[in-house]
């Protein structure tokens, strides 16, 4: 077998079979900027592969910011464009069903279903209703590139985006 096939079947029993999250067999690099580009896998040999997936896809996923650091809930933290928010504790601190209608720039902002207590409310008297999510503060958070800062309002009962009412979700 040719030193140029071995590459080209590995690459092809990765993209069929997976690998784990976590786990890199290849590194990226871009041949080309354009719309046309191949993107170059090499491994650890030094052999490549070529694909067609192009560059700027690959660059885009790796530098996604991520909402927090994954310590600081049970869910959706530590990941980008979570579909839900989970503080942990009580209900109080989750947002489900989120859709994003930005991430990435300053402030990203969605909605969701969160529980919403009324004044002079017990916590236990909370109903689900449509929340504003807002993540900001973009920068890193444990090495990686992430909003810092979340909070989530309820527009229908006169409430709005208040930067003194923010959760950190740094924890490093």
């Amino acid at each position: 077998m040719s030193v140029g096939v071995v590459p080209k079947i590995l690459a092809v029993a990765v993209l069929l079979v997976g690998v784990p999250a976590g786990c890199s067999l290849w590194s990226y690099t871009a041949t080309k900027q354009s719309p046309s580009s191949t993107t170059t896998r090499a491994n650890a040999a030094g052999a490549t592969a070529s694909t067609g997936v192009h560059a700027s896809s690959h660059s885009a996923a790796a530098s996604a910011p991520v909402l927090g650091s994954s310590t600081s809930g049970p869910k959706g933290y530590g990941t980008a464009r979570p579909s839900e928010i989970n503080g942990g504790g009580d209900s109080s601190g989750i947002v489900s069903g989120v859709r994003w209608s930005s991430w990435g720039a300053a402030q990203a902002s969605g909605t969701g279903t969160a529980s919403y207590v009324g004044p002079g409310q017990a916590l236990a008297d909370g109903k689900p209703e449509k929340a504003t999510v807002v993540a900001l503060d973009l920068g890193t958070c444990g090495g990686k590139p992430a909003y810092r800062k979340l909070t989530w309002y309820f527009p229908q009962h006169g409430q709005h985006l208040d930067p003194a009412n923010v959760q950190n979700i740094c924890d490093t």
